[in-house]
This record gives structure tokens, sequence and C-alpha cells, in this order.
């Protein structure tokens, strides 16, 4: 007997359809009618495509009216959401754009209206409140800088439903040279809208000419073969902004935020920090209070590149994904770093303790400067096991005053063990970030991150710039590690310890840290560090702490010693690519954005440094840069034809591969035997 839907569906007039297109008709009918339910039970006016989670809203939480539960997500709806017909509810029209002399848009939004726009720009507030990524702007002549990639989530420029009045604000072009990358990589391609209008309008003709940025106003105005979706913020996550926002006197806030891969960690910590700078009352004086941000996630650090944990203070809000901002600033200052040498922790669980603890103690410094200053921990997505110990032990020592964990399906036992730990009015869960469709692995933003990181200008001054050439076009820094006046102590090696003999062709082109030694005692069983008597220390290394690989004569810490650096008397400056070793003269040729002037006073005052290589992503992409950037300097082609074509005999470290010669045996495609299942007989 067919059920009533059944029937329903077989009554229906039209063209007979599938099961898949009609469950998503009836999904589709059940969005829309939940929708139209909310928007008659608030006065601000929503999409009604747009249900279960609302797009990001900086005041939706504070409003008694906007957690009703009538807002409250759905998970069917979740899962099998449509996508939004309307991105942006701002329509245009020639009482609210203008077009100024110099190319660039004022607009007018209306209360409630809200604005989606892909690609690079500068935002300012003429009149009125606007918010943006949990950061309300008001009047001022500063320009906000906005990288809006469909890599991401775009951010969502709304004026406040609070507000009586328009607000007005300005969109100025910005090229800052990120997008020059994308001749160099396929990484950093169909990220940017290629529009000649940054708003394609049937009101007026808006900027002829390349445009860096394009207002959404629906998917159709998306670039092709692109997926566009706005940054969505759920209820609960607005609930709990704002109630840490709220500043108080009497207790220093301190959030410290955990939970598994692909939760919303980093998302909810940009939030939490935007919400924060809101909420300071001197963001807008000379001296801001700003907020400390203790970033513990190796393999995906926001203000740093993959591979080291730092203590950031950071007085600007933050409006664009970590590759456009991979280095400190004068808006996000670097307070220290440690060099873990890998992406994750489980390589020396008890080093990365130590430098975590030492960069807290970094905060507590921060603090006599700025006593009022907020701490917001971010930590790895490594949960389970000595994932969890190391959680726990962190918890422990920095007793922060909030917990939260991003994640409402457990596991059970990790949210038990964390919840044991701290307070319970101190330890909260949040639902995991939403993401429908993902363009690039954590590998690929990795990659992404380290190449902005090694390619950006280090004299670009306030506002980070980039340059398009490849890294071989770009003069190195020499590194003497022979001779007198020898500022290299060694190689020290993280991990995984080769032999001597094996040393120049492990650190040739790879990625290493500089590492500054601020006293001998962050070196382990340094000859300084033996005093006369104490034969009980010098027993357990081995001798000599330095010695000399052949042929080369670079000096390397002792591989019989598994040593590393001491993180209460060493720091790391930065990262470096190997682009050689000249052998003839003792030179270590390095490619790195470290400031000139860093490496001048490090000079003048004879600073010792070490080169720690780890357990770090290869860059291949580093080695078939001008490749790429021939082949698509000659014409656009695809992927196969760029692999096919260019002369790759002078590229190091690349060989050009046909079909399956020089490949390793099984290289070749399988045939799949799709008759295996029947009989010889038969």
């Amino acid at each position: 007997m067919l059920s009533k839907k059944r029937r329903k569906l077989e009554n229906t007039p039209g063209p007979p359809v599938s099961a898949f297109a009609a469950r998503r008709t009836i999904i589709t009918e059940r969005v829309i009618t939940h929708s139209q339910a909310v928007e008659e039970s608030q006065e601000i006016s929503v999409d009604s495509k747009i249900s279960g989670a609302e797009v990001e809203d900086a005041y939706s939480s504070s409003n008694s009216s906007s957690s009703s539960p009538s807002r409250a997500p759905s998970p069917e709806l979740i899962l099998e959401r449509p996508p939004p017909s309307v991105f942006s509810t701002f329509t245009p029209s020639k009482g609210n754009v203008k077009e100024l002399p110099n190319g660039d848009l004022s607009l007018k939004l209306a209360p409630g209206e809200r604005l989606i726009i892909l690609g690079e720009y500068e935002l300012s507030v003429r009149k009125g409140k606007v918010a943006i990524l949990h950061m309300t702007l008001g009047p001022s002549k500063n320009r906000y800088r906005v990288c809006a990639p469909s890599s991401h989530s775009l951010p969502v420029i709304r004026c406040l439903g609070t507000d009586i009045r328009d607000a007005e604000i300005s969109l100025h072009h910005c090229d800052s040279g990120l997008r020059e990358l994308e001749s160099l990589s396929p990484l950093f391609a169909k990220m940017w809208s290629n529009a000649s209008k940054a708003l394609e309008s049937n009101h007026q003709p808006l900027r002829s000419g390349k445009s860096t940025f394009q207002i959404l106003l629906s998917p159709r105005d998306a670039p092709e073969k692109t997926y566009i979706q706005p940054l969505i913020s759920p209820p609960e996550w607005n609930e709990l902004l704002a109630r840490l926002s709220t500043r108080d006197s009497k207790e220093i806030c301190s959030t410290f935020i955990c939970g598994p891969k692909s939760s919303g960690k980093s998302t909810f910590t940009k939030l939490l920090t935007n919400r924060l700078l809101s909420e300071d009352t001197s963001f807008s004086s000379k001296r801001q209070t700003g907020v400390a941000i203790l970033d513990l996630d190796p393999g995906q650090p926001e203000y740093s590149i993959p591979g080291q944990i730092s203590l950031v203070h950071v007085v600007a809000p933050n409006f664009g994904p970590p590759f456009s901002h991979p280095i400190g600033s004068k808006w996000n200052r670097i307070i220290r770093a440690h060099a873990i040498g890998a992406i994750t922790p489980a390589q020396d669980p008890d080093h990365y303790i130590s430098c975590a603890l030492d960069l807290f103690s970094r905060y507590h410094s921060l603090l006599s400067q700025f006593p009022s200053c907020p701490l917001v921990v971010n930590t790895p997505g490594w949960v389970l096991g000595t994932g969890l110990e190391l959680l726990i032990r962190l918890v422990t020592r920095i007793r922060p005053a909030s917990v939260i964990y991003m994640s409402k399906e457990g596991p059970p036992e990790v949210v038990r063990d964390l919840q044991a730990t701290v307070e319970m009015q101190a330890f909260s869960t949040l639902p995991s970030q939403i993401s429908e469709y993902a363009t690039r692995t954590a590998a690929h933003l990795r990659a992404m991150q380290t190449m902005s990181y090694l390619h950006i200008d280090p004299n670009g001054g306030s506002k980070s710039s980039w340059n398009g050439l490849p890294l071989m076009n770009i003069a190195p820094w020499e590194v003497k590690y022979s001779g007198e006046n020898c500022s290299l102590v060694g190689v020290l090696c993280y991990g995984e310890l080769p032999s001597a003999e094996l040393l120049v062709d492990l650190i040739n082109g790879s990625l290493v840290a500089i590492v500054v030694i601020e006293e001998n005692t962050a070196i382990p069983g340094w000859k300084e560090h033996i005093k006369t008597g104490e034969n009980r220390e010098a027993s357990v290394y081995y001798r000599p702490t330095i010695i000399r690989t052949p042929n080369s004569n670079l000096p390397y810490f002792n591989p019989l010693n598994a040593i590393t650096l001491s993180p209460q008397h060493s720091h790391c400056i930065g990262h470096a690519l190997v682009r050689g070793i000249d052998i003839t003269h003792q030179r270590l040729q390095l490619i790195t954005p470290i400031s000139p002037k860093v490496i001048e006073d490090m000079n003048e005052r004879g600073t010792k440094i070490v080169i720690v290589s780890g357990k770090l992503d290869t860059p291949g992409w580093a080695y078939t840069e001008c490749l790429v950037g021939r082949d698509l300097g000659n014409k656009k082609e695809s992927d196969e034809e760029l692999e096919e074509s260019g002369n790759v005999t002078n590229a190091p470290w690349v060989e050009k591969l046909k079909d399956s010669s020089g490949r390793g045996i099984n290289a070749k495609v399988w045939r799949v035997r799709r008759d295996l299942g029947k009989s010889e007989t038969g």
C-alpha cells in the first residue's frame, strides 16, 4: 500500500520526476515555509531563502528577539539546505550608489541591509555604523583592508538593524599584489573576481576597466565554476560571543578554544577577537589595549607560517584569511614565537608544552603594559589520546576563565575529561561550523600560506604587499657558516636525525626555521654549560656537540644527541627557503621575508643563530613557479597542457615524466575486471 507522500507525488501534475528530485522539492518547500515563518516573527528583514543558521550578524545575539526558538537550526535543513538565491539584500539605485572620481564606490545601506563582496577592497565608514565579521565600525577616516577570496567564506557587511539612520560606506579598490600569485601556482587560481565592473547594475554603468572587487547580489553574479558561500555564524555562536565580549573590570577575559579538526576553531577565534576589539573603549586611541592571541596550532596558524606557534598582540580587526597576513606588522605584532619543526605537536609533545608555557609567561609580561588585555587561546584539532592529555595540561597551567569545545558530537570521553578539569560554569560546547563545500584541503591552505609568506614584501610598510616574481628571480641572503665572524652556530634537526653525509641533500630546497640564541644555555649539552666537577651532565651528551659534514664543511649538531632548543632562552624570528649551498665560499643562500633591518641589527650585535630543520611540507610549488609562470604568460592552458608543456631540464628537483616511464612498480592505471563473478562454463 502506498503512503500518503507517495500518492501525493504521483498525483502531482507535470512530467514524472526521480525520487531524488522529489526529495529536493520537498526540502525546498520546507525551507521556504520555515523562512517565511521566521520573517513573520521578526521585525528585521531576512532573506527568505537562508534558514537554519543566519548569515553572521554582530548584534543578532545581543537582541532578545533574535534568540527566539523559531530561529533554532534544524539538522535536516542544514544538511540539505539549497543554495541561497540572494546574497545581498542591498538593491542598487541612483539614490544609494555613487561612483567617486577615482573609481571607488560610495554606497548607502538601509538598516538591516547586507552586502557580500568578492575580492580585495578597503572599507571606510562615513556615516552610521556597519558590522562585518562581528566588528562594529563607526564613522572615521580609517580604511580597513578586506580580503575576501572564494577559497573561504565571504564576510558580510551589514547595516545595524538597531539604527534608524542609513549607513554610508566607501569601497576603495585595493591591489596588494596577492592575486599575482595566481600566475605562479594554480592554488591561487579562480579565487578572485575577473569582472570589469565592481557592480553589475541595470541602473547605471559603474567603473570601466578591471575592478579589484565585485558586489554579489545573487549567485548569478559570481564567476563561473566558482563556489561562493557567505560566512555563517549560528545563533549559539552569537549568544556566546556577546557574553564573552562583555568586559569585566575585575577579571581579565581569557578564553581557551579547542575541538576536533574542521570544527570552526579558527573562525570562532577570529570572530571573538573582532568582537573584543569592537568592545574595546581604547580602540580609536593611539595606545590600544588590543587582544593577545596565543596561537598554539602549528598546522593552521593565523598570523604566522605553519610549523611554529606564537603569541600575537592584535590591535586591528581581522578581515581576511591567514594567507593575507602571514607575517607580523604594526597591527598584529608577534611578541614571541617558537619553531616546532612540524605541523602537529605529535612529534615532540614535551617540547610543544614547554614552548606553549613560555609564550604564556610572555603574556604576563604583556599585561604590565596593557593591564586589561584579554587572552584568546587557539589549539590544534588533536583531541584524542595524547592530544587530549596536551589539552588538559594546557588548561591546568593556563587556567582560563572560559573553555569552549567546538563540537556537540563529542567524543563523549573528551568532553567528560575536559569538564572534569575545569569548573562546570566555565565550560561550554558549541555546534561545529557548517562547511558544505571546501575548494581547498588543509594541505593546500598550508602551501598557500607558506607561498604567501615567502612572496610578501618585507618593506611593504603598515599594509602588506606581494610580488609576483618566482622565488628563483629573488636575490637570496647569504649566511656565512665557516670562518671568522660566523653567526651560524649550526644546523639542528627535529624529529628524524640524518647522518652528516645526508644533511646537505636534506636541507637543500627545504623550509627551515631561523632561531635566535639569547643565551648559550638554550643549547643542551653546550660545553659552556658544564661547570667544573659536574661530569654527570657531560656524560649525558656525546662529544663533540658540533660536527662538520663531509665535503661541504657545514656545522651540524651531533645527530647522536636528540636535543631541542630551550624556549626560555631562544626564539624563532622566521622561516626561510634554502635556495642553495655555496660550498666554495662556505655560505648558505636563504630566501626569507625577514626584515632587512632585523638582519642588520643582528649582524651589528653579533647575534648567534641556529637553523632548525624539521618535518614540514616539501615546497614543491616553489620548484615549478618559473615553469607555471612562463606557460601562463604565453597562453591560458589547462592543467594537463601545463603539465605536458615547458622545458624542465633546468629546473632543480623537477623531472618530466611521460606516461609510466620513470615511475615505480604498479604505477600504471589498473584495469578493472568486471567478469570475475561469471562462471567459466556459463
